[in-house]
């Protein structure tokens, strides 16, 4: 068992029945859907973009086009997940 500091995690990836949980240092296999983590976790810090990514907004390099780059990985963002990514950039104003 492993202590993650949330601030560590850059993102996270799902594996089936399991997760990857990508840090600075390390990454960690967890025993956990991605559905799961998503329910667990702050929607403060953690965004879903795709399918199979979680990532944590504050470790955003750069948006361009349907990727994010978070550290050195290009995260997809799927169509689904669009609006929300989206939002993320520019946020609707509300009449």
């Amino acid at each position: 068992m492993y202590r993650v500091n949330l601030e560590d995690v850059l993102y996270i990836e799902a594996l089936d029945d399991y997760a990857r949980v990508v840090c600075r240092q390390a990454s960690y296999l967890v025993n956990d859907t991605l559905k799961s983590l998503q329910e667990q976790l702050p929607a403060s810090h953690f965004l879903r973009v795709h399918k199979s990514y979680m990532i944590a907004k504050q470790q955003i390099v750069f948006i361009e086009g349907n990727y994010i780059r978070i550290g050195e990985k290009d995260i997809p963002v799927g169509a689904s997940y669009r609006e929300s990514v989206q939002d993320l950039i520019a946020p609707k104003r509300k009449p």
